[in-house]
């Protein structure tokens, strides 16, 4: 199947993201198809996760691995085939990520090519919306050659090249590059430095820009001033990078909801009324849940009478199936959890590439204002291990700035589960990290 040919088939799937990979001899159904460490996470949608106990018997192996099931398809010259055994395996002790199943159970899989070993393959995965993803391999040829010279950047170190059909359709699908795409990214930021004290604003649903008046405005300042539109979905904002605009103040890294526990069985409403206190600065009819909380800590947390804790990892191994991030009382009951199942892929969706832009803020007849500094930080390759041991050290922590409140006849609640992290610490995150003035 020609390439062109190919995309055309993917993009009738609702698909646009493109990897490509050139398999190894070891990529096989033995042995598994390689797709890098815990990073891979990003890269395909799951139906479902679990940590399994893992059946290997070597000395380096760890108790437990992260078995993510796919909604996996075979595109082949005469069809797409199901392939429901797949999943995707991270092996924390490496770390190292593989696909798996993917023959097993699909009827018209193409075995002869990616079962055995074998040089000389390629394979492209694209995924949509809906969380199905696609998988087509071939031996290279020349029309394959040509389409990866002409579309990537080949010098690239990487386990995948990656781009979107857009982009390669637009003839600019090299920009997809870790380099190029640095390069993108610092032209964007200083676009927006260009242009010095912007009023408060963010884009509504249609995409139109609006006055914004809320303290919380310099994000959206900034994601209305690059045409990003207001989501609370996991994946990157821009050209692959998570945008995280800050005030030199404690960075918020994500704000994910508890999967477990009293506050998931009763809402975030029954939670503050069970477990708030009232609103410290005599507002009537609000009830706040707030606070610090490091997993360090000696004492409960004053006001909330909480503690942060982690359970099932240690020393940089899971110790367990059921390891979570929970929130416990002073009688041991732990009210909410964030199981690191979730956790994991929602980290590694957001912070795989994360620009930390700093700003500055200001009244002015009424109005407010931001300013963006052409110093900016470039944080990639995050571990969830990594957050975990800030966890533990209390660099990172759970702040939380939740209410309760009566407006008019009703009650209303507003949930904002913060995990934060104070921005000298940021780059105990990522694996490289540095910073750069956009303006040199």
């Amino acid at each position: 199947m020609k390439i062109d040919s190919l995309l055309q088939i993917l993009k009738s799937k609702g698909c646009d993201k493109l990897l490509i990979k050139k398999l190894s001899p070891n990529d096989n159904s033995k042995n598994q198809v390689y797709f890098g460490g815990e990073k891979a996470l990003k890269y395909l949608p799951f139906k479902t996760s679990v940590l399994v106990e893992q059946k290997s018997k070597k000395k380096t192996a760890r108790k437990y691995i992260f078995r993510n099931l796919l909604e996996f398809n075979w595109i082949v010259d005469n069809g797409c085939f199901v392939a429901p055994e797949a999943k995707l395996i991270f092996y924390p002790q490496y770390p190292e990520s593989r696909l798996s199943g993917f023959l097993k159970g699909c009827k018209n899989a193409p075995s002869k090519i990616i079962g055995p070993r074998g040089k000389n393959r390629f394979l492209i995965l694209s995924f949509n919306k809906n969380g199905q993803s696609f998988g087509y391999v071939d031996f290279i040829n020349t029309d394959f050659n040509s389409f990866l010279n002409k579309n990537f950047d080949t010098e690239e170190n990487d386990t995948f090249f990656e781009s979107t059909i857009s982009l390669i359709e637009a003839k600019k699908g090299k920009n997809s590059s870790i380099g190029n795409s640095t390069i993108e990214i610092r032209k964007a930021i200083k676009s927006v430095c260009d242009r010095g004290w912007i009023a408060s604003s963010k884009l509504d649903a249609k995409g139109k820009k609006q006055s914004y008046s809320a303290p919380n405005g310099g994000g959206f300042t900034l994601e209305a001033e690059l045409g990003i539109m207001p989501n609370s979905d996991a994946n990157p904002d821009y050209l692959g990078w998570e945008l995280k605009q800050h005030s030199g103040k404690p960075v918020t890294l994500f704000t994910p909801e508890p999967d477990a526990g009293f506050y998931k069985e009763n809402g975030v409403a029954e939670f503050i009324r069970t477990f708030g206190y009232p609103d410290r600065s005599g507002k009537k009819n609000r009830f706040n849940f707030g606070g610090v909380h490091r997993v360090n800590d000696k004492d409960f947390h004053k006001l909330t009478k909480m503690k942060i804790v982690i359970h099932g990892y240690s020393n940089g191994t899971f110790t367990t199936n059921d390891g979570y991030i929970g929130l416990q009382t002073t009688n041991g009951e732990i009210v909410a959890k964030w199981s690191f199942i979730k956790l994991l892929i929602h980290w590694q969706r957001k912070h795989a590439k994360t620009c930390f832009i700093k700003s500055e803020r200001k009244e002015s007849n009424g109005q407010t204002f931001y300013r963006f500094s052409p110093v900016i930080e470039l944080g990639i390759e995050s571990t969830f291990t990594n957050f975990l041991d800030s966890m533990i050290k209390g660099a990172s922590y759970y702040d939380p700035s939740s209410k309760l409140f009566k407006e008019g006849e009703k009650w209303k609640s507003k949930a904002r589960n913060q995990f934060r992290v104070k921005e000298g610490d940021l780059q105990s995150l990522f694996n490289i990290y540095y910073r750069i003035n956009i303006y040199s």
